[in-house]
């Protein structure tokens, strides 16, 4: 069980990065998980046109939690518009059977400095690779999925 739960994923689990209830948000997205009841919701806080706030809470285990705890420590440092490059990247990233390969050369940590960006996914993410052929990948993504609907209410409520 060690192994199958590695530092970060217990990490995030113990201590994860803006989780928390926001009472006054401009757009949310609850979602559950109907095979093993894990809930995760998502807050959005904008102002003016930007959102400005992130966070989620969530009643689950130690995987859906550090997914949700990454993702949004990920896109709070980074851009926002880069969500969805990661999202086809993750998913396709569990898609696939795990094998033994070093992490691509491209797959470089994420930084909190604005001039070095990145648009490929977070090193960190790759992780979760080892749960890839495992009924525990709905849990893994059940936080992107739940983010990708908050921002395409978000993006409704902005444009129309």
């Amino acid at each position: 069980m060690d192994k199958l739960y590695k530092d970060f994923i217990l990490d995030h689990y113990k201590n994860p990065y803006q989780r928390k209830l926001l009472k006054n948000f401009d757009v949310s997205c609850q979602l559950k998980n109907p095979y093993c009841g894990d809930e995760i919701e998502v807050f959005l806080f904008r102002n003016k046109n930007e959102i400005t706030e992130y966070c989620f809470w969530n009643k689950s285990c130690a995987l859906l939690q550090a997914s949700a705890s990454m993702l949004m420590q990920a896109i709070k440092e980074n851009n926002i518009s880069y969500f969805f490059i990661w999202k086809e990247q993750f998913e396709k990233l569990l898609s696939k059977p795990v094998k033994n390969e070093k992490l691509p050369n491209n797959a470089d940590v994420f930084t909190t400095k604005v001039t070095n960006k990145k648009k490929e996914m977070p090193k960190e993410f790759y992780n979760f690779q080892s749960f890839s052929q495992s009924s525990r990948k709905k849990c893994i993504l059940l936080p992107w999925e739940a983010l990708s609907l908050a921002l395409e209410k978000f993006y409704k409520k902005e444009y129309h």
